[in-house]
Formats: structure tokens, C-alpha cells, sequence
């Protein structure tokens, strides 16, 4: 038996269709032969290849005509923070804009949209929808929680650090300009909601959790993206910052477990001290095990943070 065609570099970890096989000159019969595994009807890969959602859809989308990648797939593809099933789901979300009926496939989410200019962007060869208005459409799927967490990542740049300057995938402006235009549309009111309660300078959904939690049980006046100099001019940056009481609270993920962050992490707390601040470290844990404050069982985020909080007050 005749070995198979080698594929070129730029197919083998990417969606193979027919087309895209005669793109590169080879046979369209190519993408049946028995070296490469089925993703998809008339999408195959190597073996090996992992393809992800985003990209699947893009092939779909161009298969389909006049079709745009939406919902959580947009979302997928311009790494929005979504929870994590929804992060994983292999659902394709795609819309039709011609006004054909949606499309029914096994795997793909079909709807039908009319959009405006401002709702869609191309990337590389595909319509998507932008990051407001997917921020929009998510809004009937998520929980206020989640929602104001995608919308801390969609606006989220530094004026501080390392990351200053970087731009964010859109502003609270342009999220509230698209909701404005859409006034009808189902989930803008939820959108809203969300949209009052989103900070710039949020690194992360937990970030977003521990602020919305301190916020509900009325603990501080919280700022986000906020320096202070210590004595030693070392740079401090709280993830949250309260004025009056000059407390600085930090989410510690996974990764300050490293022995050289272990380290940053002391000196960056004597810094603060240095400055007559506090300052409160927060664990995954604290946001949902439950402590006494005030009578009642409250997560151990809001009785830890109190406590500093109220030292002055």
C-alpha cells in the first residue's frame, strides 16, 4: 500500500478539511486517508493534534457561508474569563447572518442573528463577534457573578507593574455603548447590572469573587489598581486597597506556593507594613468556608478582611 501524502507543517496541528488540502496542492481525497482521526463531519487532523473549539468553528463557520462564531465560542476564542465548564465546552456557537434558518449539526449551537457593524470583527478569515457584544450575549447564560467577572477581564490593563500599559480586549465605555444600541435585546438588563460592578485591574474570576464578596457585606470602600511605595521605594500592588482603613488585601493563587514567590510575597508585605498599611492574604479556601461575623456565617474572606478593615474604625 502507497503511503500517504506528507502534510505540510502548517496542517498538522490545525483542522484538515478537503479545501484546505487543495489549498496546499495536495489531493482532496488526502483527508480520508487512514492517518489522520475524524473531528468532525468532513474535519479530520493527525492524530496526536488537539484543535481547539475556537479553531473547529472557524472551519465550520466558512463550511456553513455567511455564519459567525458567537456566545461562548467568541468568548473561547478571545480568551474571555469564563468559568470553567463553559471554558471547556466543545459546543460550536455560531450564528447565521443571512437569514437563513439556523444551523442544526450534532455539536453546534445554531442561532440567527442580524447584526451591526460594531457587534462583528473578522478574524483571520472568520466573523466574530466582538468582545462587547459577546459580552452581551453571555449575559443570558451566566450568573451575575460570572458575568461581572468576564467583564473585569474584558477591561482589565494596569497603570502599574509590569503589564502597564497593556490594552485591555475592550473598555467600559465601548461595554456600555454596545448595551446602549441593544436596548431590547434579551439579557441587556442583566448586562447592566453586571457592567456597574465592573473595576478595571482585576487579574482574575477568584479577584473578582473576593471583591463582590467584601462588597455584599458592606467591608471597605475597595479600590483596584493601586500602587503604594514603601519605605524602601519597593513598589506594592494590592490586588484591592482601602483608603480609610489603608488595608491591602491579596489573592494568593496556586503558584505563590513557589519558594522564590514565597519570598517576594514577605518582602512585599513588610514593604507595606513599612508604610503603617495592613495588609490581608486570601486563599481559594477563604472564599467559601464559612466563620462568624456579626451573628451570622459569612465566607472567611469577609470576617479575615473585617478585622483589619474595622481596627481603625
Amino acid at each position: 500500500m502507497r503511503a500517504p501524502q506528507p502534510l505540510p507543517a502548517s496542517l498538522l496541528n490545525t483542522p484538515i478539511t478537503a479545501s484546505a488540502l487543495e489549498r496546499h496542492g495536495l489531493s482532496r481525497f488526502r483527508a480520508y486517508a487512514g492517518d489522520l482521526r475524524q473531528l468532525r463531519r468532513g474535519i479530520r487532523c493527525v492524530p496526536g493534534a488537539e484543535p481547539t473549539t475556537a479553531q473547529v468553528a472557524a472551519v465550520v463557520a466558512a463550511q456553513a457561508g455567511h455564519a459567525a462564531i458567537c456566545g461562548v465560542t467568541a468568548a473561547q476564542l478571545h480568551g474571555m474569563r469564563l468559568p470553567g465548564a463553559l471554558s471547556r465546552s466543545t459546543l460550536l456557537h455560531l450564528a447565521r447572518t443571512d437569514g437563513m434558518p439556523r444551523l442544526r449539526r450534532p455539536g453546534v449551537v445554531g442561532t440567527e442573528a442580524a447584526y451591526r457593524p460594531g457587534d462583528v470583527m473578522m478574524v483571520g478569515d472568520v466573523l466574530v463577534t466582538t468582545p462587547a457584544r459577546t459580552f452581551l450575549d453571555l449575559a443570558r447564560m451566566l450568573s451575575p457573578v460570572a458575568l461581572v467577572a468576564v467583564g473585569d477581564g474584558l477591561v482589565c490593563t494596569h497603570r502599574h507593574g509590569i503589564r502597564a500599559g497593556v490594552p485591555p480586549l475592550c473598555t467600559v465605555e465601548q461595554l456600555r455603548r454596545m448595551l446602549d444600541e441593544h436596548p431590547g435585546v434579551r439579557g441587556v438588563r442583566r448586562a447592566r447590572l453586571a457592567l456597574g460592578r465592573v473595576r478595571v485591574g482585576v487579574d482574575s474570576p477568584q479577584e473578582t469573587r473576593m471583591r463582590l464578596l467584601l462588597e455584599d457585606h458592606r467591608v471597605g470602600e475597595w479600590i483596584t489598581d493601586h500602587r503604594l511605595i514603601g519605605a524602601d521605594g519597593r513598589e506594592v500592588l494590592p490586588d484591592l486597597w482601602d483608603e480609610y482603613s489603608r488595608t491591602s488585601v491579596q489573592y494568593e493563587g496556586m503558584h505563590h506556593s513557589d519558594p522564590r514567590q514565597v519570598h517576594r510575597d514577605v518582602e512585599r508585605e513588610r514593604a507595606t507594613r513599612s508604610v503603617d498599611a495592613a495588609e490581608v492574604r486570601v486563599v481559594a479556601a477563604d472564599l467559601d468556608v464559612l466563620s462568624s461575623y456579626r451573628g451570622h456565617l459569612v465566607p472567611r474572606v469577609v470576617s479575615l478582611v473585617a478585622a483589619a478593615v474595622h481596627r481603625v474604625r
